[in-house]
């Protein structure tokens, strides 16, 4: 549903901040300012095979899809930390409720896979935890995850590995 939302209120065209250099760097596979958003970029890069609209909204897609994954994370990290199906979707709900949710949901953005990167490792690192005798998959999976988050952005990754480290 964020995932839906989020997409049918997609900015159309080049937006405003740092969205029209990230659509154009995308397009041509080209670099950015620092850190470089690689890992963004190249998965930004494949929205040009889409076959509808233009590169831009395709782009804004591209964040709207990682924001409604983000939701999800949410969830199974609410269900995870032991709280029922009723307080994640609340929880969900007040990430889905937030104007930073919303400012780059709905433009092309890298915030939204840093956030799918971090919720991803925390939720993974917490799965490690309450199964240690299982915990190399999680692990793995952590271990995914903050590659990934340092492949795109590697200042907000490290605001997030004390968490994920007490976590795991």
């Amino acid at each position: 549903l964020g995932t839906a939302l989020a997409g049918a209120l997609a900015a159309p065209t080049l937006g405003w901040l740092d969205s029209a250099e990230f659509v154009a760097a995308s397009r041509e596979l080209g670099l950015v300012h620092p850190p470089g958003h690689p890992v963004w970029l190249s998965i930004a890069g494949l929205c040009e095979l889409l076959p509808i609209g233009p590169h831009a909204l395709r782009v804004a897609w591209l964040s709207a899809a990682c924001a409604g994954l983000s939701l999800l994370l949410v969830v199974r990290l609410a269900r995870g930390l032991g709280l029922g199906s009723g307080w994640a979707a609340v929880a969900a709900a007040g990430l889905a409720a937030s104007g930073s949710w919303w400012q780059v949901a709905v433009r092309p953005e890298v915030y939204t896979l840093a956030l799918v990167g971090n919720l991803w490792a925390l939720e993974a690192a917490l799965r490690a935890r309450r199964q240690p005798e299982r915990a190399l998959g999680p692990l793995a999976e952590t271990t995914a995850a903050v590659c990934l988050g340092l492949g795109n952005h590697h200042y907000v990754t490290l605001f997030a590995l004390p968490a994920v480290v007490l976590a795991a």
